[in-house]
């Protein structure tokens, strides 16, 4: 409720584009006609991915049985690689947004220690930009939304960490 109290107070005029209203119907209307979670997590993120014109994007979320992050969710052309992969809770910068909280925007992955080289490797997938909001459910942190390589070479700005951290 913060983050949208938050997100609905910084609106600007942009943000009442006759897209991004669209996209919030879209998001709405996924939400009101179906019980399946796999099919609204993936339409909610398609949306997303859209909004932030990131290339790809993924739902990590945390087994606290086995202490790893799995994806639930992905976009993108490794989308299906992605899915198959589990990495230690504290690992890579979607790690690090769960442990500590808070959100990040990386300019250039490859340049930060935080970064999964390993997995970037399995999935055959190179990050640049990156945006990644950590996602909460009554006030403890489930997972984390990450949105990977801004349109056009362009970097993640505080306007998209804001609308990820909507979703």
């Amino acid at each position: 409720m913060k983050a949208a109290k938050k997100f609905v107070d910084n609106l600007s005029q942009e943000d009442l584009s006759q897209e991004y209203l669209l996209m919030l119907l879209n998001i709405s209307q996924t939400l009101n006609s179906t019980l399946d979670l796999e099919k609204i997590l993936h339409q909610t993120l398609e949306q997303l991915t859209k909004l932030v014109h990131a290339e790809a994007s993924s739902i990590w979320l945390i087994d606290e049985s086995a202490q790893e992050l799995y994806v639930a969710s992905a976009t993108g052309e490794k989308s299906e690689n992605i899915k198959k992969v589990r990495m230690p809770k504290r690992k890579g910068i979607v790690g690090q947004v769960i442990s500590k909280n808070r959100p990040m925007i990386v300019p250039d992955a490859r340049k930060v220690s935080e970064h999964a080289r390993d997995v970037a490797e399995e999935v055959s997938f190179e990050a640049q930009t990156v945006l990644c909001v950590p996602m909460s459910y009554k006030d403890q942190v489930v997972g984390a939304i990450k949105a990977l390589n801004k349109a056009n070479g362009q970097l993640f700005n505080e306007t998209d960490m804001l609308r990820a951290s909507f979703f």
